[in-house]
């Protein structure tokens, strides 16, 4: 079994945040399988995802709960993952968790996100203020996806400056409107 002691904002056992991803994959030891634009290694035969940003940098880890007799996430020595919830909040403090809009438990101040699902439990834990970057972006991300479905194929330019007009990414679609 595998041990991975949690150090919020610093590391996930032997995974610091900020090492590269060949560091990663020399300390994971396992087949992987690059995913998600390639910013993402996932463990096939651990249920582990490893996230990395532009510069290939470890910003967070993610167990997926479907191989739980393969590791033990530690906080302080004591077993956090995998747990019910019951016993999560029992060890960790709830007060410093929000419920998000996936069904899930963040904590903004420790950078971990932890959900039960009635498939798969899930743990991930993130480098400082990545969960609230990831937060920001989906919001973004979301917003995006809005605005493009009312832009639509063979619209007029001054239909497409309208619909963009007053919106907060303006000037990103600037160069495409003109």
């Amino acid at each position: 079994m595998m041990i991975f002691e949690w150090v919020p904002n610093k590391s996930v056992g032997n995974l610091v945040f900020g090492m590269n991803r060949e560091d990663c994959r020399k300390i994971m030891d396992s087949k992987y399988t690059p995913i998600h634009g390639n910013y993402s290694d996932y463990y096939d035969d651990l249920f582990i995802r490893l996230d990395y940003d532009s510069d290939n940098l470890l910003e967070s880890v993610e167990f997926c709960g479907c191989a739980k007799e393969c590791y033990d996430v530690r906080y302080n020595g004591v077993t956090i993952y995998p747990l019910t919830r019951r016993q999560f909040f029992g060890i960790m403090d709830k007060s410093l968790f929000v419920p998000d809009d996936y069904e899930a438990y963040i904590s903004y101040e420790l950078n971990i996100t932890v959900g039960w699902d009635e498939d798969v439990d899930t743990l991930l834990i993130g480098k400082l203020n990545s969960m609230r970057d990831a937060d920001i972006w989906l919001k973004e991300a979301d917003e995006l996806y809005e605005l493009f479905t009312q832009l639509k194929k063979g619209m007029e330019r001054e239909e497409s400056r309208k619909i963009l007009a007053g919106h907060q990414y303006k000037r990103l679609f600037s160069t495409l409107c003109g």
